[in-house]
């Protein structure tokens, strides 16, 4: 699979979870619990890591994993098993273990009945969760990830296999999902997922996940755990409260955090900075004129930087679940209503009026400030590379990044290319932020320029 292939076969769906359908009440924050003694090692293979960032999406983070990788120095290490490259997870089924991600494969209680979306979550992650609660002494459920490199691998025309209702495995475990292959579909060959491939692991072949990594901080905390609505087909659940279990301490205690605390909400200052080509001398004595290059610096006023915080309420303003393991950017884009106070038409509307005022104002300074110079200096950069200019152009950038319309990566790629062929400019045509962005803001531009054009002719 190339990485690198950024043109989506398919427009995958986001880990964001419908509001208005399940309702999702936040009673307190949660995260991961790491319960894998002296010998745990939290580092996952690439197909692990994607699938367990899915799935804090979908069910949170209270749940407790109880190991990852087992190398060829762990004691437990099997190099038959996908724990032994990482692509395995155990998790843990103590009463004092968080319940949440059990609760978003199954149905019901007793974990027997696979819910709608975890069995299309197997499907997606070419994934088969195993039922080891019979494990004396070692009860869990075993996830596992199937590779290209590890697994049976399948043609696009293969029909994918997967363990019937009630089949269980030779020592006897509930088994579910796909049956050891591996097949690309629309999930894992989609833009968004590949790119987040590369975002999180990059070329390496393992992601670390432990509670002092960077995947913990972004994807290991959640803002609440969710209560079921009903005991039978409640979507995602929360655990019992958790007790302290003083036997289960051990050097992977995870942080207790807070999910937001490490957004900033500082908003830095917009600085502005260029040179510009001036002559200067006494005016009438010809030996004293010489060119100069007026170097600028300074604050744009009124206006600053969004921040960390304010990117993260702007998520929110969209309805996006602020669950960690949630594609937001994704999520948003699907989420962002036509219409509404934060709704791509309304935003289209008010971008036309600024997309008026920047081109009056930019054309009018290039025409009042920068010609003259560029005319006495003869330096034509100046024309546009003028501090006015320069300011006009990032209140433009301020005004599109505090407003934004948001955009699904596989609606990106069309728009970015879409002027490639007629079909690709055709099929531009039918995404939203076209109408209510691109072409409102065409149209603010012709009628800028018309209208400076009109005002420089009289």
């Amino acid at each position: 699979m190339d990485i690198k292939a950024l043109k989506p076969v398919a427009e995958t769906k986001t880990t964001q979870m419908p509001l208005s359908q399940y309702g999702l009440p936040i009673t307190e924050d949660t995260s991961i619990v790491f319960r894998g003694g002296a010998n745990a090692d939290y580092n996952l293979g690439r197909e692990a890591a994607m699938g367990l960032k899915s799935l804090t999406g979908y069910a949170g983070t209270d749940f407790t994993i109880t190991s990852g990788r087992r190398g060829e120095d762990h004691p437990l290490h099997n190099p038959h098993s996908l724990h032994a490259t990482g692509n395995a997870i155990d998790f843990g089924v103590k009463s004092t273990d968080g319940k949440a991600a059990l609760n978003f494969f199954f149905n019901d209680d007793e974990y027997t009945e696979l819910s709608d979306l975890g069995r299309q979550y197997l499907i997606d992650n070419n994934a088969e969760l195993i039922d080891e609660r019979s494990t004396i002494g070692s009860e869990h459920f075993h996830l596992e990830f199937n590779s290209p490199e590890q697994s049976r691998l399948l043609g696009a025309n293969d029909v994918q296999d997967l363990y019937g209702d009630g089949y269980t495995t030779g020592d006897g475990f509930p088994a579910f999902g796909v049956m050891g292959t591996y097949k690309e579909n629309d999930y894992n060959t989609g833009t968004d997922y590949l790119k987040e491939l590369q975002e999180l692991a990059g070329v390496e072949d393992h992601v670390d996940i432990g509670p002092t990594s960077d995947f913990f901080k972004e994807y290991g905390i959640s803002a609440g755990k969710v209560k079921r609505t009903t005991q039978a087909k409640g979507l995602l659940a929360n655990a019992k409260p958790i007790k302290p279990d003083p036997e289960a301490e051990d050097v992977y205690t995870p942080r207790k955090l807070d999910p937001y605390t490490y957004y900033s909400t500082e908003r830095s200052p917009i600085k502005i900075e260029g040179s510009m080509k001036t002559r200067v001398g006494q005016y009438g004595k010809p030996e004293t004129i010489r060119d100069e290059w007026q170097e600028w610096s300074f604050n744009l006023p009124f206006v600053t930087t969004k921040s960390e915080s304010d990117i993260q309420e702007e998520y929110r303003k969209q309805g996006v679940t602020m669950w960690p393991g949630t594609s937001k950017s994704e999520a948003a884009a699907d989420l962002q209503r036509n219409w509404g106070l934060y709704g791509k038409w309304p935003r289209g509307g008010a971008g036309l009026v600024e997309t008026i005022g920047y081109t009056m104002s930019s054309t009018a300074a290039s025409i009042f400030l920068g010609l003259p110079n560029a005319m006495y200096t003869g330096d034509f950069t100046s024309v546009y590379a003028n501090p006015v200019n320069q300011s006009i152009n990032e209140y433009d950038g301020w005004f599109k990044q505090e407003y934004p319309h948001h955009a699904t990566a596989a609606d990106q790629v069309i728009t970015d290319n879409a002027f490639d062929s007629w079909s690709a400019f055709r099929k531009s045509l039918t995404t939203a932020n076209f109408w209510s962005r691109d072409f409102l803001q065409g149209v603010g531009f012709l009628a800028g320029a018309a209208f400076t054009g009109g005002i420089a002719a009289e």
